[in-house]
Protein backbone atom coordinates (compact mmCIF):
# COMPACT_ATOMS: atom_id res chain seq x y z
CA UNK A 1 0.00 0.00 0.00
CA UNK A 2 1.07 3.45 -1.05
CA UNK A 3 1.20 5.97 2.22
CA UNK A 4 -1.17 8.26 2.35
CA UNK A 5 -3.45 10.35 4.96
CA UNK A 6 -5.60 6.91 5.20
CA UNK A 7 -7.41 3.97 3.74
CA UNK A 8 -11.24 3.20 3.12
CA UNK A 9 -12.65 -0.34 3.09
CA UNK A 10 -15.93 -0.87 2.20
CA UNK A 11 -17.48 -4.04 3.13
CA UNK A 12 -20.79 -5.98 2.27
CA UNK A 13 -21.99 -9.35 3.04
CA UNK A 14 -24.91 -11.44 1.35
CA UNK A 15 -26.53 -14.57 1.69
CA UNK A 16 -29.60 -16.27 -0.17
CA UNK A 17 -31.34 -17.89 2.83
CA UNK A 18 -29.73 -17.24 6.38
CA UNK A 19 -28.41 -19.69 6.57
CA UNK A 20 -27.75 -20.63 2.97
CA UNK A 21 -25.32 -20.15 -0.09
CA UNK A 22 -23.37 -16.77 1.33
CA UNK A 23 -21.22 -14.00 -0.23
CA UNK A 24 -18.87 -11.24 1.17
CA UNK A 25 -16.98 -8.71 -0.97
CA UNK A 26 -14.75 -5.51 0.02
CA UNK A 27 -13.50 -2.37 -1.98
CA UNK A 28 -9.85 -0.73 -0.27
CA UNK A 29 -9.41 2.44 -1.50
CA UNK A 30 -5.75 4.35 -0.86
CA UNK A 31 -5.53 7.25 -2.70
CA UNK A 32 -5.93 6.55 -6.63
CA UNK A 33 -5.68 2.82 -5.94
CA UNK A 34 -8.38 0.68 -5.72
CA UNK A 35 -8.73 -2.71 -4.99
CA UNK A 36 -11.85 -5.46 -5.03
CA UNK A 37 -12.04 -8.53 -3.66
CA UNK A 38 -14.83 -10.81 -2.90
CA UNK A 39 -15.80 -14.96 -2.47
CA UNK A 40 -18.53 -17.07 -1.07
CA UNK A 41 -19.00 -19.79 0.98
CA UNK A 42 -21.55 -22.89 0.20
CA UNK A 43 -23.78 -22.62 4.09
CA UNK A 44 -23.48 -19.86 6.12
CA UNK A 45 -25.17 -16.84 7.68
CA UNK A 46 -25.04 -12.83 6.44
CA UNK A 47 -23.55 -11.91 9.68
CA UNK A 48 -20.77 -14.20 9.06
CA UNK A 49 -20.17 -12.79 5.39
CA UNK A 50 -20.16 -9.07 7.09
CA UNK A 51 -18.02 -10.08 9.33
CA UNK A 52 -15.53 -11.85 6.90
CA UNK A 53 -15.89 -9.27 4.14
CA UNK A 54 -13.93 -7.29 6.74
CA UNK A 55 -11.52 -9.66 7.92
CA UNK A 56 -10.19 -10.10 4.26
CA UNK A 57 -9.71 -6.64 3.52
CA UNK A 58 -7.83 -5.85 6.50
CA UNK A 59 -6.16 -8.98 5.68
CA UNK A 60 -4.71 -7.32 2.68
CA UNK A 61 -2.97 -4.66 4.19
CA UNK A 62 0.42 -4.41 4.54
CA UNK A 63 2.41 -4.08 7.61
CA UNK A 64 3.74 -0.44 6.58
CA UNK A 65 -0.86 0.48 6.82
CA UNK A 66 -0.18 0.09 10.85
CA UNK A 67 0.86 4.09 11.32
CA UNK A 68 -2.34 4.74 8.49
CA UNK A 69 -5.68 4.98 9.92
CA UNK A 70 -8.22 2.68 8.34
CA UNK A 71 -11.72 3.40 8.02
CA UNK A 72 -14.12 0.52 7.62
CA UNK A 73 -17.41 1.29 6.20
CA UNK A 74 -20.19 -1.28 6.42
CA UNK A 75 -23.89 -1.47 6.25
CA UNK A 76 -24.09 -3.90 9.25
CA UNK A 77 -25.37 -2.78 12.39
CA UNK A 78 -23.44 -6.07 13.63
CA UNK A 79 -20.57 -5.28 12.78
CA UNK A 80 -20.05 -1.51 13.57
CA UNK A 81 -21.91 -1.61 16.69
CA UNK A 82 -19.87 -4.47 17.91
CA UNK A 83 -16.90 -2.14 18.28
CA UNK A 84 -18.48 1.96 18.57
CA UNK A 85 -20.88 0.56 20.79
CA UNK A 86 -17.90 -1.74 22.88
CA UNK A 87 -19.66 -4.81 22.63
CA UNK A 88 -17.07 -6.62 21.60
CA UNK A 89 -15.30 -5.10 24.71
CA UNK A 90 -17.91 -6.63 26.76
CA UNK A 91 -17.53 -10.59 25.42
CA UNK A 92 -13.95 -10.52 25.96
CA UNK A 93 -14.28 -9.93 29.34
CA UNK A 94 -16.70 -12.15 29.66
CA UNK A 95 -14.60 -15.04 27.81
CA UNK A 96 -16.75 -14.22 24.80
CA UNK A 97 -20.50 -15.25 27.08
CA UNK A 98 -23.53 -12.77 26.75
CA UNK A 99 -25.00 -11.86 29.62
CA UNK A 100 -27.23 -15.04 29.50
CA UNK A 101 -23.81 -17.13 29.66
CA UNK A 102 -24.18 -18.06 26.43
CA UNK A 103 -21.26 -18.61 23.58
CA UNK A 104 -21.41 -15.36 21.51
CA UNK A 105 -22.34 -16.64 17.97
CA UNK A 106 -19.71 -16.36 14.79
CA UNK A 107 -16.81 -16.56 18.33
CA UNK A 108 -14.32 -17.83 15.92
CA UNK A 109 -14.76 -14.92 13.25
CA UNK A 110 -15.18 -12.06 15.93
CA UNK A 111 -11.74 -13.21 17.56
CA UNK A 112 -10.26 -12.78 14.55
CA UNK A 113 -11.58 -9.56 13.17
CA UNK A 114 -10.62 -8.18 16.98
CA UNK A 115 -7.39 -9.00 16.87
CA UNK A 116 -7.02 -7.72 12.78
CA UNK A 117 -8.86 -4.60 14.36
CA UNK A 118 -6.16 -4.11 17.04
CA UNK A 119 -3.68 -4.57 15.06
CA UNK A 120 -3.71 -1.59 12.46
CA UNK A 121 -5.50 1.89 13.90
CA UNK A 122 -9.19 1.02 12.68
CA UNK A 123 -12.35 3.22 13.08
CA UNK A 124 -15.77 1.59 11.64
CA UNK A 125 -18.18 3.88 10.26
CA UNK A 126 -22.30 2.42 9.44
CA UNK A 127 -23.37 3.06 5.94
CA UNK A 128 -27.30 2.92 5.28
CA UNK A 129 -26.90 -0.15 2.79
CA UNK A 130 -29.04 0.18 -0.70
CA UNK A 131 -29.25 3.56 -0.41
CA UNK A 132 -26.87 4.91 -3.51
CA UNK A 133 -23.88 5.00 -2.10
CA UNK A 134 -21.48 3.79 -5.19
CA UNK A 135 -18.94 1.41 -2.98
CA UNK A 136 -21.61 -0.48 -0.74
CA UNK A 137 -23.74 -0.81 -4.27
CA UNK A 138 -20.64 -2.23 -5.44
CA UNK A 139 -19.64 -4.83 -2.53
CA UNK A 140 -23.33 -5.84 -2.22
CA UNK A 141 -23.60 -6.39 -6.62
CA UNK A 142 -19.72 -8.18 -6.23
CA UNK A 143 -20.98 -10.24 -2.58
CA UNK A 144 -24.56 -11.47 -5.22
CA UNK A 145 -22.07 -12.77 -7.77
CA UNK A 146 -20.14 -14.74 -5.92
CA UNK A 147 -22.58 -16.27 -4.67
CA UNK A 148 -24.05 -16.86 -8.33
CA UNK A 149 -20.57 -18.53 -8.74
CA UNK A 150 -20.68 -21.38 -6.44
CA UNK A 151 -23.46 -22.64 -8.88
CA UNK A 152 -21.04 -22.85 -11.93
CA UNK A 153 -18.63 -25.37 -11.40
CA UNK A 154 -15.91 -23.77 -14.46
CA UNK A 155 -15.53 -20.78 -12.12
CA UNK A 156 -14.97 -22.88 -8.81
CA UNK A 157 -11.52 -24.92 -9.94
CA UNK A 158 -8.90 -23.46 -7.40
CA UNK A 159 -5.46 -24.65 -6.02
CA UNK A 160 -4.83 -24.18 -2.73
CA UNK A 161 -1.63 -24.91 -1.46
CA UNK A 162 -1.05 -25.78 2.67
CA UNK A 163 2.50 -24.79 3.90
CA UNK A 164 1.86 -26.44 7.19
CA UNK A 165 4.30 -28.72 8.29
CA UNK A 166 1.83 -31.99 9.46
CA UNK A 167 -1.31 -30.86 9.91
CA UNK A 168 -3.76 -34.17 9.75
CA UNK A 169 -7.36 -34.04 7.68
CA UNK A 170 -9.18 -36.86 9.15
CA UNK A 171 -12.90 -37.95 7.20
CA UNK A 172 -14.41 -40.10 9.19
CA UNK A 173 -17.02 -41.08 7.28
CA UNK A 174 -15.14 -41.85 3.99
CA UNK A 175 -12.43 -43.47 6.63
CA UNK A 176 -9.86 -41.30 5.06
CA UNK A 177 -6.61 -39.62 6.64
CA UNK A 178 -3.61 -37.63 5.05
CA UNK A 179 -1.04 -35.61 6.61
CA UNK A 180 -1.05 -32.49 4.31
CA UNK A 181 2.97 -31.66 3.87
CA UNK A 182 3.37 -28.53 1.30
CA UNK A 183 0.52 -31.03 -0.56
CA UNK A 184 -1.04 -29.30 -3.54
CA UNK A 185 -5.02 -29.81 -3.39
CA UNK A 186 -7.66 -29.12 -6.49
CA UNK A 187 -11.10 -28.30 -5.45
CA UNK A 188 -13.59 -29.30 -8.71
CA UNK A 189 -17.14 -28.76 -7.68
CA UNK A 190 -19.96 -29.69 -9.77
CA UNK A 191 -22.87 -31.76 -9.25
CA UNK A 192 -22.53 -34.23 -12.06
CA UNK A 193 -23.27 -37.32 -9.68
CA UNK A 194 -26.09 -38.27 -7.62
CA UNK A 195 -24.73 -37.56 -4.29
CA UNK A 196 -21.18 -35.93 -5.39
CA UNK A 197 -21.25 -31.94 -4.57
CA UNK A 198 -16.93 -31.72 -4.89
CA UNK A 199 -14.25 -34.05 -5.88
CA UNK A 200 -11.01 -32.96 -3.86
CA UNK A 201 -7.88 -34.04 -5.65
CA UNK A 202 -4.42 -34.37 -3.41
CA UNK A 203 -1.19 -34.28 -4.95
CA UNK A 204 2.05 -34.75 -3.22
CA UNK A 205 5.36 -36.41 -3.16
CA UNK A 206 4.58 -39.45 -1.78
CA UNK A 207 0.77 -39.31 -3.01
CA UNK A 208 -1.82 -39.12 -5.37
CA UNK A 209 -5.39 -39.40 -4.86
CA UNK A 210 -9.13 -37.81 -4.59
CA UNK A 211 -12.19 -37.64 -2.47
CA UNK A 212 -15.74 -37.42 -3.59
CA UNK A 213 -17.52 -35.37 -1.09
CA UNK A 214 -21.03 -34.71 -0.64
CA UNK A 215 -22.06 -30.91 0.59
CA UNK A 216 -22.05 -31.63 4.45
CA UNK A 217 -18.46 -33.04 3.86
CA UNK A 218 -17.43 -30.00 1.59
CA UNK A 219 -18.59 -27.78 4.54
CA UNK A 220 -16.58 -30.18 6.85
CA UNK A 221 -13.78 -29.68 4.87
CA UNK A 222 -14.04 -26.24 4.09
CA UNK A 223 -13.99 -25.27 7.94
CA UNK A 224 -10.91 -27.32 8.02
CA UNK A 225 -9.08 -25.21 5.29
CA UNK A 226 -9.96 -22.26 7.10
CA UNK A 227 -8.50 -23.41 10.59
CA UNK A 228 -4.82 -24.06 9.07
CA UNK A 229 -5.01 -20.74 7.51
CA UNK A 230 -4.65 -21.60 3.69
CA UNK A 231 -4.81 -18.61 1.61
CA UNK A 232 -7.36 -19.95 -1.41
Amino acid sequence: MMKTDKISIYTDGACSGNPGPGGWAAIIKNKDKEIEISGAEIKTTNNRMELTAVIEALGKLKPSAKTIPVEVYTDSRYVSDAFNKFWISSWKKKNWLKNDKKEVPNKDLWIELDSLTNEYNVKYFWLEGHAGHEFNERCDQMAREAIKELDNPATLKREIKAETDSEKFENNELSHSLILDKCSVQINIGQNKKDNFAEILFSGSEYNFSLMLSKNEFKLFSDFIRKIKVEV
